[in-house]
C-alpha cells in the first residue's frame, strides 16, 4: 500500500501564520513521512517537536513559540478538557438518576 497524497482533516485549527491550504498540507505530510522513515517508522510527538524547533523547517510555524503563549494555550487546552471531562446527571421526581 502507498501513499496517495496528504490534505489538513476536516476542521483542523493551526495558530495564526500556519498554512491550511493543501500545498501546505502536502509539505508537512511528505517531512512527518520524512522524519518516520528516519525513526525507524515510528513517529512520535518528541520527533516532530525536536525537527519543528529548527527555523527552517516546514513544521516550524504550526508551533506557538513564546513560552507565556504557549503555557496560556496549554492551559486552555487542559480546561477544554476539564469540561468535556464533567457529565452533569439530572434526576426527575418520578425517574431514578
Amino acid at each position: 500500500m502507498r501513499i496517495a497524497g496528504f490534505e489538513f482533516s476536516d476542521g483542523a485549527r493551526f495558530q495564526s501564520g500556519a498554512a491550511s491550504d493543501q500545498k501546505a498540507a502536502r509539505a508537512v505530510g511528505e517531512h512527518l513521512e520524512f522524519l518516520r522513515k528516519q525513526h525507524q517508522n515510528e513517529l512520535t510527538p518528541e520527533d516532530v517537536l525536536a525537527d519543528a524547533r529548527h527555523d527552517n523547517s516546514p513544521l516550524h510555524s504550526y508551533f506557538e513559540w513564546s513560552d507565556t503563549v504557549a503555557a496560556h494555550q496549554h492551559r486552555l487546552a487542559q480546561a477544554r478538557g476539564l469540561i468535556r471531562a464533567v457529565v452533569a446527571v439530572y434526576v426527575s421526581d418520578d425517574k431514578p438518576a
